[in-house]
Formats: structure tokens, sequence, C-alpha cells
């Protein structure tokens, strides 16, 4: 049985398949609050951290998510439905 966020996990990767974006697992090493996922494509890039309905950011992930955004140019997204993904991807699908 999959959990909530690994069904979000599930759609992202599949969804970016069909968009033909690349979607990539991340983990920072010897720091926390790496974002779940870098998705590329169209010379873009963008940062998405999955979350449930009842997730909580903690703060080495707000903190992280917050130089990415502000130190990258990348939009950084946290999604915690199918609807929001298909928004963070939707800037990535055109040049």
């Amino acid at each position: 049985m999959t959990t909530p966020e690994g069904k979000l996990k599930d759609y992202l990767v599949k969804r970016c398949r069909e968009l033909g974006l690349y979607a990539y697992k991340l983990s920072f090493e010897n720091r926390r609050g790496a974002p779940d996922w870098m998705v590329c494509g169209n010379g873009k890039l963008c940062f998405i951290e999955l979350k449930t309905s009842s997730g909580v950011l903690s703060a080495a992930q707000k903190k992280v998510l917050a130089e990415l955004g502000t130190s990258s140019g990348c939009r950084v997204w946290v999604c915690r439905t199918e609807n929001q993904i298909d928004g963070a991807l939707a800037g990535l699908c055109y040049a």
C-alpha cells in the first residue's frame, strides 16, 4: 500500500515522463532540508517539496527552500495535491 506522499511522488514522476521533463530525487550531503525533487526541462528548473495535506515543513526545510528560491532564481514549490503538481510543472512546459 502506498502512503499519501508516495502517491504524490508517483503522480509527479508519471506527469514528468508524460510531459518530457526530468525529475531527480534530491538529498544534500551533511545538510537537512533538501526539497524532495528537482525537475527540469525546456531550459528551466524548479524544486518541489511534496507534503500531505497535514504535513508541516521543518525549520530546516523552510530555510533551504527560501535560500534556493532567493539565490537560484528558480521557482520553489510545496505541493500537497495533484493539481498543485500540475501547476508547478506547467511553468516548465513552455519555452
